[in-house]
């Protein structure tokens, strides 16, 4: 509720205690005339039937009557009137009335009106024409008409009654007091305007001074800077008959609505019941709660969003003088966003909080089992936070882990301790244990049916992802498998657009490859393992096939062979078997089987004619026995096992060497 609000039912309370004045004065009257003030009788006449007395006979006039009551020096009232008629009927009419009841501080409360009647024997009193309470600090309250029923000791009015106080103005149809209850009704239609802008709509209103407490139980509409409260019923408590509104409660079907909140262009409530509880200084805390329903918030056109809605059983929020600052979902929560850019997306999560202020944006934080989804991915964590003004999400497990992180796609899934999101961007960081698969790729040579059968798995302390998911680095302990293949290394790059691979530091790989003797399609003969160790990997795939660079200290192994080089390229088809290995600087073959080494500065194997070409100045071959020949170039052919070298020391003649069971 505006701030400027909150004292008008004090006033109204304070309208029906002054009301009562009108009792104080009538037996002023009567006092006076036991007292020695002049006056001038009349003969006995008739006097004519007033609306509220019998017909009877004057006994006594009196003129120009004035009385002061002072107790202890003080000055208490002072009572004046035009004329006073005493009847025999009881009745005593009264014109021209004017009370002015004087409160501590000297400064009186003023009552007038027109003509008043008083019976002596009930103790009734009557108000007539232009009644008028006038309030030292500028408040009155005006009518036209008024009762007092001395048996129930209730005060009521059914002229229109217009009041004011505090900046504001009110109107009601009819008003009751009861003393003995100190409970004030106002009915037939109650409107407060405030000088705000403020304004309060009701059929009727109940206060009970006693409690301080207020009831709205025909329904209400509450309307502040822009914002409207509709309810079935209302109760609202003050601080004291003249505080300010501390608590207010709307039930039954609570409705609000308003422009300009929280940076949204229009805002809208539904919930079951509402509390407003005033806090320190101007600021107010909100909880509006639902057992059979949601409790439900849309947002239309706000800081990086076109629509939200937000449900939960309880919502709170607090709002100062410059309007919502800050939502909180307590019991469960469902949100629903429509983004300024990007796929739509919903969240579920135990419990929420929305910081709102300065048009920057609303910063999010869900907590507890929280579930994130849009057109493409899906994310759960312990806790998530969004920024409004930068696009950022962060995603948490809870302390002990036992809750991680959780992102999926139709192309994968990967878990991790935390996960951050820039929407502008598109770039995610997942760190901490990072684990995965991915349906739709391939590692080196892996393979995959594109159904999930065979994914591509990985693992890292650190995984970014940049380009909305075309570039996946993994930093720290990388590891990448798929069936038989394996990658290790410090880090792995891999983008989808163009299929390629970069690997840094400690590069690991191994993967299958058919053995040189399978040239048979019937030759059951098992795939060998082939593991290359290196300081960097650059791996490209095309439409003829895929090639694979290592360099820096490279040692290349499988079931025969080990060759350590500068730098090697592997060549593959299109249906991932290795074509050639080409070797460059320093290259050292070793032949497991025959113990040969064979040394140059290039060497090139080739799959499918089964053999090895080394060039070098000189190029080695030697055995175990320590025999050592030298050349320009050499030629072995691992079917046949025969080593050719050309290009020796002494001439240009070509040495042969046979396998050991040859010679």
């Amino acid at each position: 509720m505006h701030p400027q609000a909150r004292t008008w039912l004090g006033r109204l309370t304070m309208s029906g205690i002054l009301l009562v004045v009108v009792m104080v004065g009538s037996l002023a009257v009567i006092r006076a005339r036991r007292m020695n003030v002049q006056v001038t009788r009349v003969q006995s006449e008739e006097v004519e039937a007033t609306e509220y007395g019998d017909p009877g006979e004057t006994v006594g006039r009196y003129l120009g009557f004035n009385f002061e009551e002072r107790f202890r020096g003080r000055l208490v009232f002072a009572l004046s009137s035009i004329k006073t008629l005493a009847t025999t009927s009881g009745w005593n009419e009264i014109e021209g009335v004017r009370l002015e009841l004087f409160q501590m501080d000297g400064k009186p409360v003023i009552l007038s009106c027109d003509s008043a009647s008083f019976n002596e024997k009930t103790r009734d009193a009557r108000l007539r024409g232009s009644v008028h309470i006038q309030f030292p600090d500028g408040g009155f309250i005006d009518t036209e008409r008024g009762l007092f029923d001395a048996a129930s000791r209730r005060f009521s009015t059914d002229g229109r009654t217009t009041f004011a106080g505090n900046g504001g103005i009110g109107e009601t149809g009819r008003i009751k007091y009861w003393l003995d209850e100190d409970r004030l009704k106002l009915e037939d239609g109650l409107t407060v305007r405030m000088e705000g802008g403020a304004r309060l709509q009701a059929p009727s209103l109940v206060y009970f001074k006693s409690e301080g407490k207020g009831a709205l139980t025909e329904g209400c509409s509450i309307s502040a800077n822009g914002v409207e409260a509709n309810a079935e019923r209302c109760e609202m408590w003050l601080d004291g008959p003249e505080g300010s509104v501390r608590r207010l409660s709307l039930l039954g079907d609570v409705k609000v609505k308003g422009r300009d909140i929280g940076g949204a262009s229009y805002v809208k409530f539904a919930a079951e019941r509402l509390y407003a509880d005033r806090q320190a200084g101007e600021t107010w805390q909100i909880t509006a709660q639902s057992k059979e329903s949601w409790v439900e918030g849309e947002f239309y056109e706000g800081p990086g969003f076109v629509y939200r809605r937000l449900q939960s059983f309880e919502i709170r929020g607090v709002v100062g003088p410059q309007g919502l600052l800050r939502v909180i979902a307590r019991r469960q929560l469902c949100l629903y966003d429509v983004p300024t850019e990007g796929a739509t997306r919903t969240a579920q999560a135990r419990r929420g909080t929305f910081r709102l202020g300065d048009n920057r944006g609303i910063d999010v934080t869900l907590e507890g089992s929280v579930e994130i989804n849009n057109e493409s991915m899906m994310a759960s964590a312990s806790r998530a936070d969004y920024s409004g003004s930068n696009g950022l999400t962060l995603l948490q497990s809870d302390a002990d882990n036992r809750k991680r992180v959780v992102l999926a796609s139709g192309r994968g899934e990967l878990t991790c301790n935390d996960a951050q999101f820039d929407q502008e961007t598109g770039r995610a960081e997942a760190q901490g244990n990072v684990q995965g698969h991915i349906e739709d790729t391939q590692l080196l040579m892996g393979e995959t049916d594109g159904q999930g059968s065979n994914p591509l798995h990985f693992a890292a302390q650190t995984l970014v992802v940049e380009e909305n998911g075309a570039v996946f680095h993994l930093r720290d302990n990388a590891r990448a498998w798929q069936g038989n293949n394996l990658l290790l290394a410090d880090e792995i790059i891999h983008r989808s657009e163009d299929e390629s691979l970069r690997a840094f530091g400690h590069v690991r790989t191994t993967f299958s490859s058919p053995p040189p003797s399978s040239t048979d399609e019937t030759d059951e003969a098992t795939d060998q393992e082939v593991l290359v160790v290196a300081r960097a990997l650059d791996y490209q795939r095309s439409e003829q096939g895929a090639q694979a660079v290592y360099s820096g200290n490279v040692r290349y192994s499988d079931a025969e062979h080990t060759m350590s080089t500068a730098e090697l390229a592997i060549d593959f088809d299109v249906d991932n078997e290795i074509q050639t290995v080409e070797a460059e600087g320093a290259v050292e073959l070793i032949h497991g089987v025959t113990g040969r080494r064979m040394k140059g500065q290039h060497a090139l194997r080739e799959m499918k004619t089964q053999q090895v070409h080394i060039t070098g100045n000189p190029v080695q071959v030697s055995d175990e026995k320590g025999n050592l020949i030298t050349g320009t170039s050499l030629t072995w052919d691992q079917a046949s096992g025969r080593v050719t070298i050309s290009g020796g020391p002494e001439s240009r003649t070509e040495t042969i060497l046979y396998p050991e069971e040859e010679r």
